[in-house]
């Protein structure tokens, strides 16, 4: 299938630059237009409807952040990707925030690169879509397991449930079902049906007749339970070993509601007590406590401080060290008190220094992760246990990237000393070189440092003394003129700099040519 792809940043040559700099058709990708601005690009987008969206966050009449709310609103399911530079993390936090698949450096991303993310999630785009297909081919039967009330699709306080007597009691219970992945990487195919059967299988029969069941997204249910014993929450919990070894199954159960009117309440209950999971995990069953817990776990720690401590060690290879701080990061464990967005942020935080990391040092995240968007994978980690796995992943990859990083270190700084004796001449600047050569001023200073044992300038003014020494030996030159030859702009300072290397002054230097 062909895969609509929409353009949007107000600077020309980066449009033309995406547009052009890729073969999209040979791909399945048809570039379904461009736009210099957010209103301009919303209009075209709610004309075109593209698969994927590059854009731009700072933009004329509607910036990038107010366009992509807009399209969540109205295409949720429209992958958006926007052009971006490190040092705005702000910004990129409430992209992501808002969903948006991963954020790309217009500076640096090369076409290949931009084509392997792209095609990323081109792969996901079709796999979802034969997915749902096939859903939608399954769920027009109509399922009635057992002797459940008929299924219906949405969330439980959406829908006007008549089955309610006022003075009922129950409990809302949100349950999550999917396969277990064996060792050797296989999963078991089930059906929802089969599931509704085994989970219902285990009420009684006057609480089946009472139970309801809503389908909610991907493998969720909602089920509304008759409590009409005591021993309801220990029998819930007791699904997961009735259900098979195959299946995870996570559950969280409402505290007991009584009628309509508690409905919403208890939907909430349940969705609070299933929100444990992402602190705890899948598999396991959860219920709603009104007291909350008590308990202190560690926090995400993501402060410059250590970030600092975990790239220096890394610099330093010294592994050992770069693991302690890593898991001062990312604890076992973390409070309950600490709500998800701010987990996620620190965690995109962190993701965001590794990959400005990898950059300085000439390396690509993006490719060292086979064109994977770490984003887009984190965004779909539901867990803390799962998200923390993923992050020790990354750290993983990150050392094993060290040598060749290393490498590209000398390589550049090997570059920029050829640079430095073939046109120390001229006005050379620490950050001019930095950028030639692709590093940021501050890593490349670090850099030329620690391999050379001096600084860039200092390493400049040696050759400029040398070639002056040369000239002053060679040349019937003024010194004046001498030192303008070889890049000193002011005589007082070529004066000062000539006699801290040598002793002397370019004019008592140029008597002992004789």
């Amino acid at each position: 299938m062909n895969l609509r792809l929409v353009v949007v940043d107000d600077e020309v040559l980066v449009r033309k630059g995406i547009v052009s700099s890729v073969d999209w058709q040979r791909y399945g990708i048809e570039v379904a237009g461009e736009a210099t601005d957010g209103k301009s690009a919303l209009e075209l987008i709610r004309r075109t409807k593209p698969h994927i969206v590059l854009t731009d966050i700072r933009m004329p009449h509607m910036d990038g952040l107010d366009m992509i709310r807009r399209i969540r609103e109205e295409l949720p399911d429209t992958k958006i990707f926007i052009l971006s530079v490190l040092d705005d993390f702000q910004t990129v936090r409430e992209a992501l925030r808002l969903g948006v698949i991963d954020y790309i450096s217009k500076l640096s991303m090369t076409p290949e690169e931009l084509l392997q993310v792209v095609l990323s999630v081109k792969g996901k785009i079709t796999a979802t879509e034969d997915v749902i297909a096939t859903e939608y081919a399954v769920n027009r039967v109509n399922l009635k397991p057992g002797n459940v009330s008929e299924q219906l699709t949405g969330h439980p306080s959406e829908i006007c449930c008549d089955c309610i007597d006022d003075g009922a009691l129950y409990r809302i219970v949100k349950i999550k079902a999917e396969a277990r992945i064996t060792p050797e990487g296989h999963s078991v195919t089930w059906q929802k049906e089969s599931v509704l059967e085994r989970l219902t299988g285990v009420l009684d029969e006057s609480q089946r007749l009472h139970t309801h069941v809503w389908y909610g997204e991907d493998n969720y249910f909602w089920m509304l339970v008759a409590d009409g014993a005591d021993n309801l929450i220990e029998t819930i919990l007791s699904w997961r070993l009735k259900l098979g070894p195959e299946l995870l199954i996570t559950v969280g159960i409402s505290g007991l509601a009584q009628g309509r009117s508690d409905l919403d309440q208890a939907t909430r209950q349940a969705q609070q007590a299933f929100g444990r999971s992402f602190y705890n995990g899948w598999d396991r069953a959860y219920a709603w406590d009104e007291h909350g817990e008590s308990r202190e776990d560690g926090i995400i720690d993501i402060s410059k401080e250590v970030t600092d401590a975990y790239f220096t060690a890394m610099d330093a290879d010294s592994v050992e060290t770069a693991d302690q701080v890593f898991h001062r990061m990312f604890p076992a464990q973390i409070s309950k008190q600490l709500p998800q967005t701010v987990v996620r942020d620190e965690v995109y935080h962190w993701v965001s220094t590794v990959s400005l990391y990898v950059k300085e040092r000439g390396g690509n995240l993006h490719s060292a992760l086979q064109g994977v968007s770490p984003f887009d994978e984190l965004s779909r980690l539901e867990t803390y246990p799962d998200i923390r796995e993923w992050c020790r992943r990354l750290h993983d990859v990150l050392k094993s990237m060290l040598p060749v990083l290393r490498n590209a270190h000398r390589r550049e700084i090997t570059k920029a000393i050829d640079y430095a004796k073939m046109n120390y001449m001229l006005p050379i600047r620490v950050k001019e070189i930095a950028r030639w050569v692709h590093l940021s001023e501050n890593y490349f200073s670090n850099v030329f440092t620690k391999e050379t044992g001096k600084t860039f300038s200092h390493f400049l003014q040696e050759i400029r003394v040398e070639q002056a020494k040369r000239l002053l030996k060679e040349e019937e030159m003024d010194w004046i003129q001498i030192g303008e030859k070889v890049g000193f702009e002011n005589p007082k300072y070529f004066t000062k700099v000539f006699k801290k290397l040598t002793g002397l002054t370019p004019k008592q230097f140029s008597r002992t040519r004789n």
